[in-house]
């Protein structure tokens, strides 16, 4: 129970965190279904970090929770050829420590794709979900296929608790009341109502 309480806890706060960064406002809009999922992969580790710069006593639960959900992604033989290679980016995001820069160049390399890719850093240089996207960006310059990919229609990331969605508030649409009536203005009519005590 008290396992399912921390889990609860930390889920909140990566949304929170979310919504301080802001994540869900610099999402890419509709488009590139990789540039997409390339985006919340990202942010989800951009959340990892700047969690575990602000609050270091949550290392032990968040390393928990990805380890559990790099134990419970789909088998890589289910998945289709250009799937792949997304999933082994999330594999090698998920295993590696939140405090260790990850170098995604391996998971190019072996496909024959030799490009210089950014290390994803170990610090919170992804202070802001803009430079998530701007590496989004350099990713997709390197990304094997990359016209065929970005023409792709449907999901490249399968989601889980830890990468979350990125919603859009609903936006709130305001009542309008209209003028009040000028007639009864005029007459200094009230509309309310005043019961005498019995």
């Amino acid at each position: 129970m008290r396992q399912a309480v921390e889990r609860y806890r930390l889920l909140a706060l990566m949304q929170a965190m979310r919504a301080t960064r802001g994540s869900a406002d610099a999402k890419p809009p509709v488009g590139s279904a990789l540039r997409q999922d390339l985006y919340l992969l990202l942010e989800a580790h951009a959340v990892d970090v700047a969690l575990m710069h602000a609050l270091p006593g949550l290392a032990p639960a968040l390393a928990a929770l990805r380890a559990d959900a790099l134990e419970q992604r789909p088998p890589l033989d289910r998945l289709a050829p250009p799937l792949q290679t997304f999933e082994r980016l999330v594999r090698t995001i998920l295993a590696t420590p939140t405090d260790l820069a990850i170098d995604p160049s391996g998971i190019f390399d072996a496909l024959g794709v030799r490009r210089q890719i950014p290390a994803l850093p170990a610090t919170a240089a992804f202070a802001r979900p803009r430079d998530t996207l701007a590496f989004v960006d350099t990713l997709l310059q390197a990304w094997p296929d990359a016209d065929e990919a970005a023409a792709r229609k449907g999901a490249w990331l399968w989601r889980d608790l830890w990468t979350g969605e990125l919603r859009q508030p609903p936006s709130v649409t305001s009542i309008d009341q209209g003028p009040a009536d000028e007639s009864d203005t005029d007459r200094g009519v009230s509309r309310g109502a005043r019961l005498d005590r019995r």
